[in-house]
């Protein structure tokens, strides 16, 4: 179920309503652990796998191999890098949806470019994202200055679907993002 930014509160709702605002209240500097973290925190709130039976989404998140998702900062600060590379995950899989500290070389979706870029990217709204990704996406694409791969297209397409049903932009990236 995808819920609304509130979600749904069960008995212990003010204990999980104190966490949320104590993960949630501030801007975390992309692909930091703290943003790893409230980002993951995020995702558990807004979305209950189970509850999405019968899409497409449902299915790739209950399969075996699921979806993945990378994105790879190139040029990051210093502090930021993991093995000498900087990014993030996220895993669709076995049921659940996984934050992943560090980004894969083999996934259904990879993103690799400028940290800097990729920092002001994900701090837009949907409405600021759409004609950034139409206008201005591939001449940064073109440049080489991004880089986007992927295998299957329905599974990128689910992943869209999913960043658009959750509202990704405007309910995380543009809010919590520095």
């Amino acid at each position: 179920m995808l819920r609304s930014h509130n979600g749904n509160r069960g008995v212990n709702g003010d204990v999980e309503q104190r966490e949320e605002e104590m993960i949630l209240n501030e801007r975390y500097e992309l692909a930091s652990l703290q943003w790893i973290k409230a980002f993951q925190r995020w995702v558990n709130m807004q979305c209950d796998p189970e509850s999405l039976v019968g899409s497409f989404i449902s299915q790739c998140v209950k399969a075996r191999d699921g979806i993945t998702a990378s994105f790879e900062a190139t040029d990051a600060p210093q502090h930021l890098l993991k093995d000498g590379r900087c990014g993030w995950t996220m895993t669709l899989k076995d049921g659940r949806i996984e934050i992943g500290d560090r980004p894969f070389d083999v996934a259904d979706y990879r993103m690799i470019g400028d940290y800097k870029l990729l920092s002001e990217w994900m701090k837009f709204t949907d409405e600021e994202d759409f004609p950034f990704v139409v206008n201005e996406m591939p001449k940064l694409v073109n440049a080489g200055k991004i880089k986007m791969l992927h295998g299957s297209p329905q599974k990128v397409f689910a992943l869209v679907e999913l960043q658009w049903l959750m509202g990704w932009r405007n309910e995380f990236y543009s809010k919590y993002t520095y």
